[in-house]
């Protein structure tokens, strides 16, 4: 959907060797759960056939609250995003890596995601 950012990672990867990270949601998600996956990380993972590295972050569902007027900004609601969650403490998971050979890798990603929520 975001083929301008698309093309720029594109061009990074082939200019420098660089980590770089996507949320399968599209966003950071601030409530407890997950959200629809998009298909954007595995296409890209599928392109330019790199792995993907599943990466869980406990404790990060405190945001501000969008719906207030003053909130309605990215920047505003990221600051204080970044204000609420500085002292707080966080744990992160990583998963093994998930190589892009098979052809159905957004299908896979998918599964996955249900059978998350089932648990």
């Amino acid at each position: 959907k975001n083929v301008k950012s698309f093309k720029e990672l594109f061009y990074i990867l082939n200019k420098k060797n660089v980590f770089f990270g996507i949320f399968p949601e599209g966003e950071l998600n601030k409530k407890a759960g997950f959200k629809k996956f998009k298909k954007g990380a595995a296409y890209f993972s599928y392109k330019t056939k790199l792995p993907i590295i599943p990466i869980y972050m406990h404790n990060t569902n405190r945001g501000s609250d969008s719906k207030r007027w003053i909130l309605t900004n990215r920047i505003t609601r990221g600051i204080i995003s970044l204000i609420i969650n500085a002292f707080r403490k966080i744990n992160i998971f990583i998963g093994e890596p998930i190589h892009p050979m098979a052809e159905n890798i957004i299908e896979d990603c998918l599964d996955y995601q249900k059978d998350k929520s089932i648990l």
